[in-house]
C-alpha cells in the first residue's frame, strides 16, 4: 500500500472520539489498554515472519481480536478473556506490588514455554529430574538459581522464587530480603531495573495520543501502508505538532518496554489499595 498524504485516506474505522476517555484512565486500565495493543504487536509481527511455526495461528488470532480494539470506544475496548478467565481485577490482584506466591501452575506455565516442550509440558520436568539425578551437586549451592516466566507470551525468565523461613520474625526477613537482593538482580542480569520509578504522567499519554499511535502503527504493519510523520502528528494529536509526535514515539515505546511491568506493579498496587470498589474494575 502506497504513502497516504490526506487524512481522510487514513483508515475509516480511525476516529479520535474513540480515545476521548484515555484522559481520565487510571494506572490500571492504561495498563489495560497498552497490554492488549502489545499482545496485537506481537501476533502481528509472528504471522509476518514466514519460518515461524506459529505464523498462521498467530495470523489467525490476530484476524480474531483486532475486531475487539480496532475502531472501538476505549471504554469497551476488551479483548474476552484476555486476562483469564477470572477477569482482569482477580488478574491485578494476584500482581499486587510485584510479589505474590508462588504456585505449581507457575512451574507449569513455564514448562510449557520451554522450546520442544510447548505441546507436552510434563516432558520438562522429566528432563529436569534426570539432569538433577545425572549431575549431582558438589555443594549445597552448587545449583543455579531457578528462574522462570510468566504467562504472557514472550515473557522473559524474569521471576526468581525464593524459600522464605516463616519461623524467622518479620523484621529479620526484611533485612535477608535486602541483603539478598543485589544477587537476586544478579541472577538474571537485571540490574538495568534499579532505576529511579517514577509516576507517568497518564493525562500527557492521553494528551499526546498513544493510544491512536499504537493503533495507526499496528494498521501500518499490517497493510504496509505509509503515514508521513506529519500527518500521523495531525491524526493522533494536535498537542505540539510534529515536535509533539516526538514526545508520542519515545513513551509509545518506552511502555511498551520495560514500562509496562512498572505499570502493573503501579496498577495493581493502587488496585489493591482501593479494595477493588464495586464498578471501578470491570471484571472481563
Amino acid at each position: 500500500m502506497a504513502k497516504i498524504y490526506r487524512t481522510k485516506e487514513l483508515p475509516d474505522w480511525f476516529s479520535n472520539d474513540n480515545y476521548s476517555a484515555a484522559k481520565d484512565f487510571d494506572a490500571a486500565e492504561w495498563y489495560r489498554q497498552l497490554r492488549q495493543r502489545e499482545h496485537l504487536i506481537s501476533l502481528l509481527k509472528t504471522s509476518k515472519d514466514e519460518s515461524h511455526a506459529r505464523a498462521y495461528e498467530c495470523a489467525e488470532e490476530f484476524s480474531r481480536i483486532i475486531k475487539f480494539i480496532r475502531g472501538v470506544d476505549v471504554r469497551n475496548a476488551r479483548i474476552p478473556a484476555f486476562f483469564g478467565f477470572g477477569g482482569y481485577a482477580e488478574f491485578l490482584a494476584a500482581n499486587k506490588r510485584g510479589v505474590n506466591l508462588m504456585t505449581f501452575r507457575d512451574l507449569y506455565d513455564h514448562a510449557k514455554k520451554q522450546p520442544g516442550y510447548e505441546q507436552d509440558p510434563e516432558k520438562w520436568f522429566v528432563a529436569m529430574s534426570k539432569f538433577l539425578s545425572d549431575n549431582l551437586p558438589t555443594s549445597m549451592n552448587a545449583d543455579p538459581p531457578l528462574l522462570i516466566t510468566g504467562w504472557m507470551q514472550n515473557s522473559y525468565e524474569r521471576f526468581v522464587p525464593l524459600l522464605v523461613d516463616q519461623s524467622i520474625p518479620d523484621a529479620q526477613l526484611i533485612v535477608d530480603f535486602t541483603a539478598k537482593l543485589p544477587e537476586i538482580r544478579a541472577a538474571n542480569n537485571r540490574y538495568l531495573m534499579e532505576k529511579q520509578f517514577y509516576r507517568p504522567n497518564l493525562k500527557s499519554w492521553a494528551r499526546y495520543g498513544i493510544l491512536q499511535y499504537l493503533d495507526l502503527w499496528i494498521w501500518q504493519m499490517e497493510t504496509g501502508a505509509k503515514i508521513p510523520r506529519g500527518l500521523m502528528a495531525l491524526a493522533v494529536s494536535d498537542h505540539r505538532g510534529a515536535d509533539g509526535l516526538r514526545s508520542t514515539i519515545k513513551w509509545a515505546k518506552e511502555s511498551l518496554g520495560n514500562g509496562l511491568g512498572a505499570l502493573l506493579a503501579l496498577a495493581a498496587t493502587e488496585a489493591c489499595a482501593s479494595k477493588l470498589k464495586s464498578g471501578q474494575l470491570s471484571e472481563h
